[in-house]
């Protein structure tokens, strides 16, 4: 059996009781701090929006989610420009290119960039007309590709305008050819005949 209490000691407990459920620490104290860390965030969110923009507090959450939707899709386009493959290189990459080969060289080589002032000129010139000789190769193709289709094409839908003589030269010719020819074979085929009645 327990000892039976006094009044001043069982005070005391329920006072220490009080005492420790009231006092924050630990986990409380943290949830506490988030809570005002939050409220504070969103006061000055909805100052900065007001600022900005000029809505209202009622607005600012909408204001301020349109805002977040925009930043991340800007930063998607970033992203999805730094990872696309690039396109051909520009004025600025040559040069750039230039600069870096002709440093190279002068380290590999070994000679003071000041020896030889026209290299980097020299090397811009040998990458350009390697670069413009290629292009020109491809373009002379393309270009006598391109002009036998159309050539081909345009005979071909509108050749009997352009020359009717030469179609009509070729028709009479084929038409003497096939007169000629009917002429030998009736002339074989009287000569047989009258071969036949004098031998009988």
């Amino acid at each position: 059996m327990d000892p039976p209490q006094n009044g001043a000691s069982s005070s005391r407990a329920a006072t220490e009781t009080l005492a420790s459920r009231s006092a924050p620490g630990g986990a409380d104290q943290l949830l506490a701090d988030a809570r005002v860390a939050a409220l504070l965030a969103g006061e000055a969110r909805d100052r900065a929006m007001a600022r900005l923009l000029g809505v209202s507090k009622d607005q600012a959450g909408l204001a301020g989610l349109i805002v977040l939707l925009l930043a991340g899709q800007a930063v998607y386009g970033a992203g999805k420009r730094a990872l696309a493959p690039g396109g051909p290189p520009t004025a600025a990459d040559g040069m750039l290119m230039a600069a870096t080969a002709r440093e190279l060289l002068l380290r590999a080589v070994g000679l003071p960039a000041d020896g030889t002032p026209l290299l980097g000129t020299l090397l811009v010139a040998a990458v350009a007309l390697t670069t413009a000789r290629r292009a020109a190769t491809r373009s002379g193709r393309a270009i006598r590709a391109s002009s036998s289709r159309a050539n081909s094409q345009f005979h071909h839908r509108y050749g009997y305008l352009m020359d009717p003589g030469h179609w009509r030269e070729h028709r009479a010719m084929r038409r003497l050819a096939a007169a000629a020819a009917a002429a030998t074979n009736v002339g074989i085929a009287t000569n047989a005949t009258a071969t036949d009645g004098a031998g009988s």
